[in-house]
């Protein structure tokens, strides 16, 4: 079965920015590189990065993250009031929506995990417990992430 993990656009800008990546997620990367994962993006996080004010930076992050899948059919959580009374998203806010948008596609089972270094992101999915019992295991920081995801990776036996 193969399992799929959705980036967050801090987790993409961290490892396609032209900087030295930190190691943490340089290890977790290597880790989810095997055939049992499936990284995605979600069309958001593009949008996301095409408001970088930095255009040189904002166009190497853009060229780099084209050879990541991104979900393609995601769903919105506008029409679904209870999440929307437990989130309580704040008008006009592209960046609240943006992290509202990966979560419900948590939520909606399009992706299993949602890999993310922000709290903000962390606090809902604590709240959104109330939804879906242990939502929150659902979504990691990157150390929490290479975690789980060493801890459960198949040992290769080779002889």
């Amino acid at each position: 079965m193969i399992t799929r993990i959705l980036l967050d656009t801090n987790i993409l800008i961290y490892r396609e920015d032209n900087k030295v990546v930190d190691e943490s997620i340089q290890e977790l990367l290597k880790t989810l590189n095997d055939p049992q994962y499936h990284i995605l993006i979600h069309p958001l996080s593009i949008n996301k990065i095409k408001g970088d004010k930095n255009p040189e930076k904002r166009e190497i992050v853009l060229f780099k993250i084209n050879s990541y899948p991104t979900i393609t059919h995601y769903p919105l959580f506008t029409d679904d009031g209870e999440f929307k009374r437990i989130i309580n998203p704040k008008e006009n806010n592209s960046h609240d929506y943006v992290d509202n948008c990966l979560l419900y596609a948590i939520l909606k089972d399009e992706a299993s995990f949602l890999i993310t270094e922000d709290e903000g992101i962390h606090k809902k999915a604590s709240k959104l417990n109330e939804i879906e019992e242990n939502f929150s295991d659902r979504i990691f920081t990157v150390s929490e992430a290479l975690e789980h995801f060493t801890i459960n990776l198949p040992v290769l036996h080779i002889q």
